[in-house]
């Protein structure tokens, strides 16, 4: 577990493990809600969280038509979020087209001549940008971090135009830990430069997003209240990704480095991935920033320790489908370019079978196993008896599957021409170890200390029963599908043993 700082990006890195316990809150020292126009002021309980336009703190208002106004309010010494909360509306004395106005902080110039009205303009705008069509945002908060000093005074002073007016309609302030964003704690890479975060520069957050997931209010925050938005609303292009969710019931481990207040389990719980398409696309958003500024861009991942029983539960679904194809219908269909890239995963890491484009339709006369055809498929997964004799039948695609259960296993190419001869072809590997009991030697890596012996050895007899030479020696879909649900049994009853390879 690292955490590094660039000068623009910081990563901040987590595991998961089934022996951590679940994140507690950071408790603010300092926390106040203010709701102008009224009589509303808290520093306990939280009531502000509502998708819509909430009643507190955007239903009442202070305007300011004349000088500037200045807020004082005792805090401890250390960084603070301040929030500003906006509604523009048509309130009583306030028309649009007059309300422009700055704001300062502690001798920091959070805006200038900003316009709240305009803003939700370009808060829309931002958004239909991205390609979502978003209606005009009816409220909005500005959030910022103040280093309060040792005076222990926060100041916000709002300052009109010239014939202009000011207002506001709720302020927040929360504490918040030192080393949150303070770039002297965090380790540099390939960096000896740049602009320095410390208790002399305040930020200005322009996007808190969660990646693959929904909106996170303050209230499911880890005691600061931040919100994090949705990602899609960002996202350029019909490349989407995948948004896989990690298992709720497996808590996540924060560190020294990222404790446990740095982000909530629910943003390190989803993301946003290409999972095996990474070659052939990008994952690109769309963030428009003023320009000008420094831009601190934090990045937050969560290292998932890869589960052997999910890769057994995809192997199973993608079995089902194949075995849906040959015998779910009066013909059986044979899919012909069965292969790992075209088992898909979706959001719940449910297989489902794609690229249809090479199958057939197996024999009319029942008589027959097999239909003559050109030899079509992909190189490592292609069943070397049809190539032999250019008879396809759905052994074939039984073939293929025996591959990809060796790559599920190995995680390696099915052809890889830089290792040894005898190493080349996964599938000749697989069987070869499988027979001189040496499977577990090219596991991969990432589940070693994962997998119970007896599935193991359960797993790799499906999968060279599959890789048979001989097409009437291999099993049908239906035993394979048998085959790795025992094999998954197995694999649970020794889990409870603690027996693993």
């Amino acid at each position: 577990m690292l955490t590094f700082t660039f000068p623009i990006f910081s990563l901040l890195l987590l595991s998961s493990s089934s022996t951590a316990t679940a994140a507690q809150p950071y408790n603010a020292t300092d926390y106040y809600l203010f709701d102008y126009g009224s009589s509303t002021t808290t520093n306990s309980d939280r009531i502000w969280d509502n998708p819509s336009v909430p009643q507190t703190p955007y239903s009442t208002t202070r305007i300011f038509n004349t000088s500037s106004f200045t807020y004082t309010f005792p805090v401890s010494q250390g960084p603070k979020f301040l929030r500003l909360y906006f509604h523009p509306a048509i309130y009583s004395d306030l028309k649009p087209e007059q309300s422009f106005f700055s704001v300062s902080s502690n001798g920091y110039s959070l805006f200038t001549n900003f316009s709240a009205f305009l803003t939700t303009s370009f808060l829309a705008k931002t958004r239909s940008n991205a390609r979502v069509d978003r209606p005009l945002v009816p409220n909005f908060v500005k959030e910022f971090i103040i280093y309060v000093k040792d005076a222990q005074i926060l100041n916000v002073t709002f300052t009109p135009s010239p014939n202009s007016c000011a207002f506001i309609n709720g302020i927040e302030i929360v504490s918040m830990p030192e080393d949150l964003y303070n770039s002297k704690k965090r380790k540099s890479v390939g960096v000896t430069n740049g602009p320095v975060i410390d208790n002399k520069m305040a930020l200005e957050n322009i996007y808190r997003l969660n990646m693959g997931g929904g909106h996170v209010s303050g209230n499911g925050d880890t005691g600061m209240y931040r919100s994090w938005g949705p990602d899609n609303n960002y996202i350029y292009s019909a490349a989407i990704g995948l948004t896989p969710v990690y298992d709720q019931l497996k808590p996540i481990m924060y560190t020294t480095e990222t404790p446990n207040y740095t982000a909530p389990e629910l943003v390190y719980r989803t993301q946003r991935s290409m999972g095996s398409q990474s070659d052939k696309y990008n994952l690109t958003w769309i963030l428009p920033v003023d320009s000008g500024f420094y831009y601190h861009l934090r990045l937050h991942f969560c290292k998932v320790v890869p589960q052997y029983k999910r890769r057994l539960h995809i192997c199973i679904g993608a079995a089902k489908g194949l075995q849906y194809l040959h015998t779910g219908a009066n013909r059986a269909i044979i899919h012909r370019d069965v292969k790992s890239t075209n088992i898909l995963l979706d959001e719940n890491w449910v297989a489902k079978l794609s690229d249809f484009g090479l199958s057939k339709l197996g024999p009319k006369d029942q008589t027959k196993n097999h239909v003559s055809t050109v030899v079509k498929g992909t190189i490592g997964y292609v069943d070397p008896e049809y190539y032999r004799r250019r008879q396809l039948t759905v052994k074939s695609d039984v073939y293929s599957f025996g591959v990809i259960l060796l790559e599920v296993l190995c995680a390696r190419p099915v052809i890889d021409l830089g290792l040894p001869d005898e190493q080349v072809n996964l599938a000749e590997l697989g069987r070869s170890c499988y027979r001189k009991g040496t499977l577990h030697e090219i596991i991969d890596q990432n589940l070693s200390g994962e997998i119970a012996p007896k599935c193991l050895t359960k797993f790799g007899e499906v999968a060279c029963r599959c890789l048979n030479e001989e097409r009437f020696a291999r099993p049908a879909m239906d035993d394979v599908v048998w085959g790795l649900e025992l094999a998954l049994q197995l694999q649970e009853d020794d889990e409870k043993t603690g027996e693993m390879v």
